[in-house]
């Protein structure tokens, strides 16, 4: 008799086992029951695709072995071990955790105690619910810094305007070449803010390296080919009025200076700014099927009213060349080809047409 409620009982935990597999397999959030020891008891199918674990069978094993133990998942190991062993019915928490192929997912984890018996509320295990909100954060993280760089970017425009007037109240008492210098180093302090201040990550800033042998290659050929149509067009125009030019030179190297040294690391500031920041951000702001055409539009101009001291004819040209770099970027996405055209241009225009 007693052998045979043995046999019933077992019988009945294997249909209750089978019951509760059914009832969570289709379930999205994932669920797993550890035993008071911090054993895993049940897994369900969410909980071992999420894990990456999906053909892995966790009996007998513990939470270091089922979950892929690193520096960066202390943090959920920690949660667990609480959930276990502290006397709180419920924990809950939003906590990072980076996968065997080392992707970074957020999860909400909530657990609870389960109880064997309503009369001695004797704990027998711990139900952990898993949520993953990946999605949710990242978005919630893209809005943040979106909102950062509208005001870092409007903050820093309404200095540089109010910088500019003072420049022409006083009569222009240091040169435009100067002012130009102002500007990069106001890209400076705007980089530096722009990297404390949002979690802009290297694939968001266009500093990507995927593809970018063959960019390197074609944007070369684009920078030739738009250098020798500037010097064609400085050798007509030395032959229509060669007092245009201080020089009769193609190239006058005597407005080189030390600025042209540091020129490289400029460049690839501004396209940081303007393409992989400011680009970037105007798209997570203005979403839809015309997101890139208000994310050139608004950059380039932008952009080419910091160059206002330099006059309207140099503005018009900046956002012009600033909206061919900018569709440039829209098929790259990366602006490692783009500081080519942008350092060899940007400095031809100084040498051939002898603007600071």
């Amino acid at each position: 008799m007693g052998n045979s409620t043995g046999i019933k009982e077992k019988s009945n935990d294997t249909i209750n086992t089978t019951i509760l597999s059914r009832i969570t397999r289709d379930i999205g959030d994932g669920l797993i029951v550890l035993d008071m020891h911090g054993r895993p008891i049940f897994v369900n199918p969410s909980a071992k695709h999420f894990l990456q674990k999906a053909d892995i069978d966790f009996s007998d094993k513990t939470i270091m072995e089922m979950l892929d133990i690193n520096v960066a998942n202390d943090e959920i190991i920690e949660f667990l071990i609480n959930a276990v062993f502290e006397k709180e019915k419920t924990h809950e928490g939003v906590i990072k955790y980076v996968t065997k192929s080392k992707d970074v997912r957020w999860i909400r984890m909530t657990t609870s105690f389960i109880f064997g018996d309503e009369d001695t509320k004797e704990k027998t295990g711990v139900l952990v619910q898993i949520a993953d909100i990946t999605d949710i954060q990242v978005l919630e993280e893209k809005t943040r810094d979106s909102a950062s760089v509208f005001v870092v970017l409007m903050a820093a425009i309404c200095l540089w305007t109010f910088l500019y007037l003072v420049w022409e109240h006083f009569d222009r008492p240091i040169s435009p070449a100067l002012m130009t210098k102002v500007v990069e180093a106001f890209g400076f302090v705007i980089f530096f803010i722009l990297c404390k201040f949002t979690s802009i990550t290297i694939k968001d800033m266009g500093l990507s390296v995927t593809g970018v042998g063959k960019y390197l290659v074609i944007d070369s050929i684009f920078t030739a080919v738009v250098l020798a149509g500037m010097i064609a067009v400085k050798a007509i125009m030395i032959k229509i009025d060669p007092s245009m030019f201080t020089k009769k030179a193609i190239f006058n190297f005597a407005l080189w200076d030390w600025s042209c040294y540091i020129y490289p690391i400029t460049v690839i500031v501004q396209e940081f700014l303007t393409r992989g920041v400011f680009h970037e951000s105007i798209k997570r702001i203005m979403p839809g099927k015309h997101s890139d055409f208000w994310a050139i539009l608004v950059s380039s101009l932008f952009f080419s009213a910091f160059h206002l001291h330099k006059g309207i004819a140099f503005m018009i040209g900046a956002f012009a060349l600033l909206s061919v770099f900018g569709l440039v970027y829209r098929k790259q996405k990366t602006i490692w080809g783009l500081c080519i055209p942008h350092f060899v241009l940007g400095t031809a225009i100084t040498m051939i047409f002898e603007i600071a």
